[in-house]
């Protein structure tokens, strides 16, 4: 398998885990969530209930991405072969 094609196979699992993952884990309150219901703050929340899962998770991955990938291009080594500079 090329190097690129593990890439593009790479980033497909990772989408689809962010959109079903977050799917799953937005329909359950996290620690805070919970603790602010039971101590009956939870209305004093910004933002809160909002289904958004999917394009944060998005959004966040493809930031990872470009940070991993800019930090990736700018880090490596540099080749002995000239024809390979790109």
């Amino acid at each position: 398998m090329t190097g690129r094609r593990f890439l593009w196979i790479g980033l497909a699992v990772a989408v689809a885990l962010v959109v079903v993952a977050s799917y799953v884990a937005s329909s359950r309150p996290d620690g805070l969530t919970y603790v602010a219901e039971q101590t009956g703050f939870a209305h004093t929340a910004e933002g809160g209930g909002t289904r958004s899962g999917p394009v944060a998770g998005l959004v966040g991955l493809l930031l990872v991405l470009a940070v991993g990938g800019g930090l990736f291009r700018l880090l490596r080594r540099p080749s002995d072969d000239p024809d390979r500079d790109r």
